[in-house]
């Protein structure tokens, strides 16, 4: 690789066109003699004159380059291999080599594709980034096959294209950038924009018709078209002051049930929005979660609080709906069995055991359970909060209250 190291730069004349084709903005305006660079040191990143461009840019060099018969042996082949790597060129403008798939993508030799690479390393429109290597790379990582290093070449434009066009570069070599543009520069740059948006111009609706909608087939693998279109009408949007509201609810909840303190203040909203939509107050989701009577922390609150909402809302949309028991004809209790019961109403009041070892009674009624937490929930905020005017209920409570803060404030002052 290193035999041409100190081969120099040589000055090839412009030979004939190509017939690759050229773009209007091609031709090449008071531009120098194009220099080929010869040596592969000169080819590297590191080293090369040419500066670093993208896809786009990559083509338009390579056209100019070509079309203007810089190169004696660049022809439209070396144009259709340049194609080929620049399709599949990184957003850097990096590209494997490839060189059999290219080979095999192209019907060509590789031996060809090597020589139309090295016209185009030569022209300045390519550099090594990385040179490929046969060393084993998987036995290096103890895995069985081959594998060796692919070739990875960097797209560049040489400095002739660049001033051809018109461009002002700042900097040298493969770093340098586009900074401005020159008079004659900025003119082409214009008429190529205007080119480039006249080919992108879409016809008016006036102008072509738009084509019918076909009917949604229901057959095969599509049965469930219905359940998408239920899926698709049902909305879990809501508006700002909304989601905002559902936070607050969110955030007031979390502190007062326990099993809930791990998650999102957003995701408990979102789970909670079905008991908000109901018009709940925040007071009355906070009972409703402790009627559910969790002794055990779930993984993700949200999912547990929406799943059990979904089950609820199911199973009262697909119970058939109660109808009046029939009244039960029996005969009434004896006098010992009435005993026995006041006897244990005594003796267990709250009693809540199940089994064997002791008497058996219902549970309280959630009704009852969610009063008793509402109230408890009154008690704490009225604890919390300052008392105030409104809760005097004699004229002598008020005056204490009074007199309270009037001392309250003598000591502050």
């Amino acid at each position: 690789m290193m035999q041409h190291a100190h081969a120099r730069i040589q000055a090839v004349p412009p030979a004939k066109t190509t017939s690759a084709q050229l773009e209007p903005s091609a031709t090449p305006v008071d531009a120098p003699a194009a220099r080929l660079v010869r040596a592969h040191a000169d080819q590297e990143v590191a080293t090369t004159t040419s500066r670093r461009v993208r896809r786009y840019d990559f083509l338009r060099a390579a056209r100019w380059a070509i079309g203007a018969g810089y190169h004696p042996k660049a022809s439209a082949t070396t144009l259709r291999v340049a194609e080929d790597l620049a399709a599949r060129m990184n957003a850097d403008g990096h590209v494997a080599y490839g060189r059999a798939r290219t080979a095999k993508r192209l019907g060509l030799s590789r031996r060809t594709v090597d020589r139309h690479v090295a016209c185009l390393r030569e022209l300045g429109l390519l550099a090594w980034s990385v040179h490929g290597s046969r060393t084993n790379t998987r036995r290096a990582a103890g895995l069985p096959g081959w594998a060796g290093t692919a070739t990875i070449y960097a797209a560049t434009a040489p400095p002739a294209w660049d001033h051809a066009m018109g461009h002002r570069i700042l900097g040298c070599g493969y770093t340098a950038r586009v900074v401005g543009y020159t008079c004659e520069g900025r003119e082409r740059a214009i008429s190529d924009a205007r080119a480039a948006a006249a080919r992108r111009q879409r016809d008016t609706p006036s102008c072509r018709q738009n084509p019918r909608r076909q009917k949604a087939k229901v057959g095969g693998n599509e049965k469930n078209t219905a359940a998408r279109r239920q899926r698709a009408a049902r909305s879990t949007s809501c508006l700002p002051h909304q989601a905002a509201h559902g936070v607050d609810v969110a955030a007031w909840v979390r502190p007062r049930v326990s099993w809930t303190q791990r998650e999102q203040l957003r995701r408990l909203a979102f789970a909670l929005r079905p008991l908000i939509v109901a018009g709940m107050s925040r007071e009355a989701i906070v009972a409703e979660l402790h009627s559910w009577w969790l002794t055990w922390r779930p993984n993700s609150p949200a999912a547990y609080i929406t799943v059990r909402l979904r089950a609820a809302a199911l199973t009262a949309r697909l119970s058939p709906p109660e109808e009046a028991p029939a009244p039960v004809q029996g005969v009434p209790p004896n006098a010992a069995f009435r005993r026995a019961r006041a006897q244990l109403h005594e003796d267990w009041p709250l009693g809540r055991t199940t089994g064997a070892d002791g008497p058996s009674v219902p549970d309280e009624p959630a009704d009852l359970i969610r009063s008793r937490i509402l109230a408890s929930l009154a008690q704490a905020e009225a604890a919390v909060r300052p008392r105030g005017p409104q809760d005097c209920t004699t004229l002598a409570d008020w005056e204490a209250l009074v007199d309270d803060r009037i001392r309250a404030t003598g000591r502050a002052q």
